[in-house]
């Protein structure tokens, strides 16, 4: 999926053409743009615009960020980002939790998230993976000023984003009952 965004992203902005020497099936060559911009390595693949941004962040996550992160209020933006996951987590898990304890009570093997089949050190390792971008990107957003770099935050709202698409392929509390 990732692959498939990324070539939609460098086909919109015209660095990618479809290869009209292979005959069958999708084949992409470097435009004259792309070869331009990857000798001078390119310094606009490093910002992503606000129509890239709804593009490639879920919607969820775009609904609630985007006014934030183009007014350049980033702190505010990853806050929000990860206030939709730890919520929709609860909902799905029917949970009231707050902060990290959200996901540890709610994702794994025996608990009321999951993704089937999996083994208990993968659903340790996927309770991890929310609690500690939960914990390491949330929290201290919403202490102190601690990101100015649009980039960088762009990069932890589409950390984001996968997050939040994930959640959305475990099952609801209700389903699995």
């Amino acid at each position: 999926m990732l692959v498939g965004e990324g070539i939609g992203f460098l086909d919109r902005a015209g660095m990618f053409v479809n290869n009209p020497e292979q005959s069958s099936g999708h084949f992409y060559r470097l435009s004259r743009a792309g070869i331009a911009a990857a000798k001078t390595s390119a310094p606009a693949f490093g910002a992503v615009s606000g129509q890239e941004s709804r593009t490639l962040l879920h919607p969820v996550i775009a609904e609630a960020v985007l006014g934030d992160f183009e007014r350049g209020r980033y702190d505010e933006a990853i806050f929000s980002a990860f206030k939709r996951i730890e919520v929709e987590t609860n909902r799905r898990a029917g949970l009231s939790n707050h902060g990290k304890k959200t996901f540890y009570d709610a994702i794994g093997k025996d608990k009321s998230l999951t993704l089937p089949p999996i083994d208990e050190n993968e659903a340790q390792s996927l309770r991890e993976a929310f609690a500690g971008c939960y914990g390491a990107f949330r929290n201290p957003a919403s202490h102190r000023d601690v990101n100015d770099d649009p980039t960088q935050v762009m990069r932890i709202l589409l950390m984001a984003s996968a997050l939040y698409a994930l959640l959305e392929t475990m099952p609801d509390s209700e389903a699995t009952q």
